[in-house]
């Protein structure tokens, strides 16, 4: 069986100015979407972090950008060239005053992905791109990110994700191509990273996490055909022929790892773009059942996983085309709320933007303002 083997063998653009920015606080409409008797999400809407009426997002990350403590967004607009990627400061209570383009050159990137490639102690940006290498943006310690170089080649890239996976203290960077040009860069992560191929599987998605119990990190990749998702197992040194899961007909768009059953191994819950929603159970590594989590006719674009009521049980969110839902596991069984909007979301982020300890959402979309969710309880106040 052949393997893939993962072992080893720019100065900064002119600077950026921040300048103020409507925080959606100041002027957003509310809504309160009720998902259990204890938990709802306020609906920020009309949130455009582009500042004009066309301008809209096709990537969003939440990160530390500034160094504050709180989580700043990047934000990813590939799907309008030549509109400049942005990055908002929070003000640690959910308010974003200060804006800032990323980088000098505005190019077609889709989602994002922070880390501190550098390890100098403050986040990086690495940005998938269509028809262009991946994008290398640095931090300078202020939060502002600067053009640094490109990694790879150019090619179809859709989604990304970091995690040492050849164990050697350095953070690698996983592309997922939608034309089947899915690579590895291994770190350090930069313009003279080694690149090494993955598959020739058309993929739009990747996550990483230990599948299979052996302290590695494995590597799944959302797919556009031959099957739903293509899972990797690591024996540190290198990946084995990956095994297809699901099938050619639920074609997924995202990938998210999360103990939904309560066994203690980690789940796929996929976003899938022709067919309900799923969560592919995990038994020692291998994928051979799974059960819908939403409705046949749902065209879902992405998802991540959050305790959303804290029950120490992992909630999914899925953007769609149309409008975006919770589903709420309750003890294993999916209790789904549809949100408010009809756009074509195509990103999601996770995170607590306002510093109350609760998750807070994000949704970049395609074809309308974008919006935010902060989640609340019962008897908290703003």
């Amino acid at each position: 069986m052949k393997r893939l083997t993962l072992k080893h063998g720019t100065a900064l653009a002119a600077s950026v100015v921040f300048t103020a920015f409507a925080s959606p606080h100041a002027h957003a409409d509310r809504l309160v979407i009720p998902l259990t008797d204890t938990e709802s999400l306020t609906h920020i809407e009309e949130f455009n972090w582009f500042g004009g009426e066309d301008d809209f997002s096709a990537g969003i990350s939440f990160a530390d950008f500034d160094g504050d403590r709180d989580l700043d967004i990047a934000a990813v607009n590939g799907r309008h060239w030549p509109v400049a990627d942005m990055l908002l400061l929070n003000d640690g209570k959910g308010h974003f005053p200060m804006a800032a383009e990323i980088g000098e050159w505005r190019t077609t990137g889709y989602g994002g992905c922070p880390a501190d490639i550098d390890n100098d102690g403050d986040m990086d940006l690495l940005v998938p791109r269509d028809w262009l290498p991946v994008a290398v943006f640095r931090n300078d310690g202020a939060g502002r990110l600067a053009d640094a170089g490109e990694i790879g080649e150019a090619g179809a890239a859709r989604g990304c994700a970091t995690a040492d996976i050849n164990n050697d203290g350095a953070d690698d960077l996983v592309i997922a191509d939608r034309k089947g040009g899915s690579f590895i860069a291994l770190g350090p992560l930069g313009p003279d990273a080694r690149t090494v191929p993955l598959s020739d599987l058309p993929a739009v998605g990747v996550t990483l996490g230990d599948l299979n119990g052996d302290g590695e990190v494995d590597t799944v990749l959302a797919l556009r055909g031959e099957a739903t998702l293509a899972v990797f197992l690591s024996n540190g040194d290198g990946y084995a022929a990956p095994v297809l899961v699901g099938d050619a007909e639920w074609e997924s768009r995202s990938v998210a790892l999360a103990d939904w059953d309560g066994d203690g191994d980690l789940d796929l819950v996929t976003a899938i773009l022709s067919g309900a929603n799923r969560v592919f159970l995990n038994s020692g590594g291998k994928f051979t059942r799974s059960v819908p989590i939403g409705p046949e006719d749902e065209v879902s674009q992405g998802v991540r996983v959050a305790d959303l009521n804290a029950d120490e049980r992992p909630d999914a969110i899925f953007a769609n085309e149309g409008p975006n839902a919770v589903v709420m596991n309750i003890e294993g069984l999916p209790q789904r709320t549809q949100l408010p909007g009809d756009s074509d979301t195509y990103d999601l982020a996770v995170g607590d933007l306002n510093g109350d300890g609760l998750p807070d959402i994000g949704f970049a979309n395609s074809d309308a303002s974008n919006t935010l969710f902060f989640l609340k309880r019962s008897g908290d106040t703003e």
